[in-house]
C-alpha cells in the first residue's frame, strides 16, 4: 500500500549506501564511509542522497577520479566541493575536447584551398 517514492526510502540505508559505493570503486567507498563516520545518521544519509543524486549525472568513473581527488586533497571533503570538483573535471575534458577538434580542423585545411588566407593576403609577414 505504500507509494513508490516512499518505498525507495527504505532502501535508503548506511549498509546500502556502503553496497552501491563498494560496486563504484574504492574512493567513492571511502568517501561515503567517511560521511557515515562523521555524521549522525540522519544527516549522513541526507548527504548521501545528495551524493547519489550528483553521481547520477557523472560517470562512475568521473565520480571515482573526483573521490579520489577529494579524499587525498581536502582535509574535510564535502558534497560541496566534490561537486566543484566534478564541474571543473568536465569543463577541462570539455576545453580539451574543443582543442583536439581545433587541431583536427587545422590539420585537415590545407593552403591548397582558396579560402584559407594567411598574413600575406593581409598585407603582413609572410
Amino acid at each position: 500500500h505504500m507509494p513508490d517514492n516512499h518505498r525507495r526510502y527504505l532502501t535508503h540505508t548506511p549498509k546500502e549506501n556502503l553496497l552501491w559505493a563498494e560496486d563504484i570503486r574504492p574512493n567513492t567507498y571511502a568517501y561515503v564511509d567517511y560521511i557515515l563516520s562523521n555524521n549522525v545518521e540522519k544527516k549522513a544519509l541526507k548527504l548521501l542522497a545528495t551524493l547519489r543524486n550528483t553521481a547520477s549525472k557523472y560517470t562512475s568513473e568521473e565520480l571515482e577520479a573526483c573521490c579520489h581527488t577529494l579524499m587525498s586533497g581536502a582535509k574535510e571533503p564535502t558534497n560541496s566541493l566534490l561537486k566543484s570538483i566534478l564541474s571543473r573535471a568536465k569543463k577541462r575534458k570539455k576545453t580539451l575536447d574543443n582543442h583536439s577538434k581545433k587541431s583536427i580542423i587545422e590539420e585537415q585545411t590545407d593552403n591548397k584551398y582558396g579560402f584559407v588566407r594567411g598574413a600575406a593576403y593581409f598585407g603582413g609577414k609572410k
